[in-house]
């Protein structure tokens, strides 16, 4: 029971101080906890501003990006478009090349097949004149030896 009293008369102390306290700091007190709430108030207003334009910023942003990676889409599907119509021209231009080289490799092999064969028909038509003169000559000569064996 000793140490009830004890606590009551410890308890009673902070008790009437803080009725002491109250008394004396209650106007301020009051004061406080408005100029708190006011402050709360403020920084809340704050805080929903800042949310407010932070989510126009994301949007701002996602339409910029949106904005960008069409362009890039249009970019990239001219360049397409370029590259395919200069791929397309050297490919006609090669084809045509090559048509033209073909057609020139042609006339040349028969410009050459005509030349061979002029040049066949004139071998061919020396041989048989040589041949002919030679038997000629050869029988004259044959002749001419037969005659000189024989006496003549």
């Amino acid at each position: 029971m000793a140490k009830q009293e004890e606590q009551k008369n410890v308890a009673s102390p902070f008790g009437e101080i803080s009725t002491i306290r109250d008394i004396l700091m209650g106007q301020q007190m009051s004061e406080y906890e408005g100029r708190f709430t006011q402050l709360e108030g403020r920084i809340d207003a704050a805080e929903t501003r800042l949310n407010e334009k932070i989510d126009a910023l994301e949007t701002q942003l996602q339409q910029r990006m949106i904005a960008m990676e069409e362009d890039m889409k249009e970019r990239f599907a001219a360049l397409d478009k370029l590259m395919n119509e200069q791929i397309y021209a050297l490919d006609r231009k090669a084809t045509d090349r090559g048509d033209d080289l073909d057609s020139m490799f042609n006339t040349k092999l028969d410009d050459l097949h005509k030349h061979f064969t002029s040049v066949t028909e004139i071998l061919n038509s020396k041989i048989g004149d040589v041949s002919t003169s030679d038997k000629a000559n050869l029988g004259k000569m044959l002749a001419k030896m037969s005659k000189q064996l024989m006496g003549e």
